[in-house]
């Protein structure tokens, strides 16, 4: 669920303690209240004025990415209100998130469930994408797996015919929603908030470094992420990608852990990814 400010900070400004570049303001709980959130003031200059810091843009980049994986994947965080305007340069390679008045939790599953979804558009494995995106749907409606399966693989391989500059992983990834929707696969709407993060991702590397190949960047952090997953998680994405049972009461352990955190959700119609639905 989506956060609003309250007197205890959703994200503790010690969650990057062991990172010596990434850092995230003090909060003034004693001005801190329901409705507003008071933070450490912080002096630093935005990504549309780095040339005036004269710092290595590539670090900068590599810093930045870094420390959004870690913010999503190591600690279970989203920054919900994730932009260029709310991170900040300093000129000794300091990066700072600011604006942190709403944030969202991802539990572990869907961060392995992003992971392998992630790894699989950067490895040109479509039925990867496409079991993972079908796992994680809180509501399904898909009536030909195989044909859902076959169009996710055409457009994954089709964005690897590209080069490394025409490749988007923002483009990859809303072209598989679109295809979901299609398919009546509504997306889980913690990939949404994530994704809109790894879209923030994508562009300040780009922005930064524009020869910064980030799926090579992120692949092995994100394979880190699969390796301390629970055993059944690994094997389904170190196999041939088994297709996943279209009997919902027989899904395998790592879906029903997703079913179970997203019991309860309203079956009626509602609208499909894409549509800025938030954690």
């Amino acid at each position: 669920p989506t956060r609003t400010p309250t007197k205890t900070p959703t994200i503790s400004p010690t969650i990057f303690v062991d990172d010596p570049d990434v850092f995230v303001p003090k909060l003034h709980e004693e001005f801190c209240g329901e409705a507003v959130i008071v933070m450490e003031f912080v002096e630093g200059v935005k990504d549309s004025d780095i040339d005036s810091l004269d710092l290595d843009r590539k670090r900068l980049a590599q810093i930045g990415v870094r420390a959004i994986l870690k913010m999503i994947y190591d600690h279970g965080f989203v920054h919900a209100d994730l932009h260029p305007g709310n991170i900040l340069f300093q000129p000794d390679y300091k990066v700072y998130f600011i604006d942190l008045g709403m944030v969202g939790e991802i539990d572990e599953t869907r961060r392995n469930g992003l992971a392998a979804t992630i790894l699989g558009l950067a490895r040109n494995d479509g039925p990867t994408v496409a079991r993972f995106m079908y796992d994680g749907s809180p509501r399904k409606s898909v009536t030909d797996y195989d044909v859902y399966e076959q169009d996710v693989c055409a457009l994954v391989n089709m964005m690897h015919q590209r080069s490394l500059n025409d490749f988007e992983m923002s483009e990859a990834i809303g072209a598989v929603f679109d295809i979901c929707r299609r398919h009546k696969l509504h997306a889980d709407p913690a990939f949404t908030t994530i994704n809109i993060a790894m879209i923030v991702v994508e562009g300040l590397g780009k922005k930064l470094a524009p020869d910064l190949d980030l799926f090579a960047y992120v692949q092995p952090y994100l394979m880190q992420v699969v390796a301390r997953a629970p055993e059944v998680f690994q094997q389904i994405v170190t196999s041939s990608t088994p297709r996943p049972s279209l009997d919902e009461h027989a899904l395998p352990p790592v879906v029903a852990a997703i079913d179970t955190a997203t019991d309860g959700a309203e079956s009626s119609d509602e609208p499909g990814p894409g549509t800025g639905a938030s954690l």
